[in-house]
């Protein structure tokens, strides 16, 4: 084990869906090179690396704050001190707490870091807002490294002072990690007929930071005005919106389709048009890279974590902040324009392919854990 050690690294996620989407094409690369420790703080999701060489571990963390929290970094402390990997990485805001406990505890000869993904306190105010800025700005004050996944992200951070211009990094031209992309063209499952209705999707977690209150209004105000379209709502509930959305399906069974969660969008961005997202704060748009491999262009508010993946009438579209109306106006004149969404659409996944392939991203992640390894040599 200490052998392994000498030339390890351990990557950390609170969670295994974060794990399964963002960490395993990293351990798939990283692990060419180095013997690889996952740890995922819980075993909802199942993570096959077929012969990688790599190391799965599991120690649960509660997502929200409690005191079950101070074993669960003992623990992490003692697998790390017992692994002695050279280099520690670990995402999810939560496990950012993990990464300072091992920075106090372990050698020197660690190299310890996190990478931001997005700040649940940008939509904070008061003295909560303090808290949890000052709990980012500890982290990178005291860690060897930070990265955050957006250069919007990264602007954002450092104009609230979290942190210098020196103080963080973001590795090419953005996520964490990226989409894998083995083709010329945009895959798309159904030819899109202009006698069909034009698809808007939906894809995300169910909550009210995702402004899915806008998205309603989108559709309201679109089947008021006769236009032929169908929005579908693919994501797992998180604050009881399934009911409603139900209601909704059996009510306009042609205009609205609620899907819930699965566990891969592909075949539904692959057989939409326009995808809506109306977050009140992303860290990056990885959905929106997602759906620009299948040529699906997105309309978005125009928040901090998008600025680096939608290039605003080219890539995609950004209404003002929080301005659904603007928001409607767009979307209801791309329903009439559906030589502009295959535009744009394209538009979109030549730019996705040439800043957030899979490969690039992969391959900048190694370079940058092995610079950091050399450093601390």
């Amino acid at each position: 084990m200490n052998n392994q050690g000498e030339n390890s690294v351990m990557l950390l996620s609170s969670t295994s869906f974060a794990a399964k989407n963002f960490l395993v094409p990293h351990v798939k690369v990283l692990s060419a090179s180095y013997h690889v420790y996952l740890v995922c703080g819980d075993r909802k999701q199942t993570l096959e690396l077929g012969d990688t060489n790599y190391e799965l571990h599991h120690i649960d963390i509660a997502r929200h704050p409690s005191l079950s929290d101070l074993l669960a970094i003992i623990r992490y402390v003692k697998l790390a001190n017992s692994l002695k990997p050279r280099l520690v990485l670990t995402i999810t805001p939560k496990m950012a707490l993990i990464a300072l406990a091992l920075k106090l505890c372990l050698s020197n000869t660690v190299v310890v870091g996190h990478y931001f993904t997005g700040q649940v306190w940008a939509e904070y105010t008061g003295l909560k807002r303090m808290f949890y800025k000052f709990l980012d700005k500890m982290f990178a004050n005291f860690l060897d490294f930070t990265l955050c996944d957006g250069i919007g992200q990264r602007e954002f951070l450092i104009s609230q002072s979290v942190c210098d211009d020196a103080g963080i990094s973001v590795l090419g031209a953005g996520s964490i990690a990226g989409v894998a992309i083995n083709s010329d063209q945009p895959i798309r499952s159904i030819a899109h007929k202009y006698n069909e209705p034009v698809r808007l999707l939906y894809a995300g977690r169910l909550n009210s930071s995702k402004g899915l209150d806008d998205i309603l209004y989108v559709f309201e105000r679109l089947h008021a005005e006769g236009v032929h379209f169908k929005l579908t709502i693919v994501g797992p509930d998180e604050q009881g919106y399934s009911l409603r959305f139900k209601k909704l399906s059996k009510d306009y069974p042609h205009h609205f389709d609620y899907v819930g969660y699965v566990d891969d969008v592909s075949d539904y961005y692959a057989a939409s048009d326009i995808l809506l997202l109306s977050s009140r704060r992303e860290g990056f748009g990885s959905v929106v890279i997602e759906a620009a491999k299948y040529g699906v262009p997105t309309v978005a508010y125009d928040i901090y974590g998008l600025r680096g993946t939608i290039i605003d009438m080219e890539t995609g579209f950004l209404a003002p902040s929080f301005d659904r109306e603007a928001y409607y106006s767009i979307v209801h004149k791309l329903t009439i324009n559906r030589d502009e969404i295959e535009r744009i659409g394209q538009q979109a996944f030549a730019y996705t392919k040439r800043n957030f392939s899979q490969d690039i991203v992969t391959s900048n992640l190694k370079s940058f854990i092995a610079s950091k390894i050399a450093c601390n040599s």
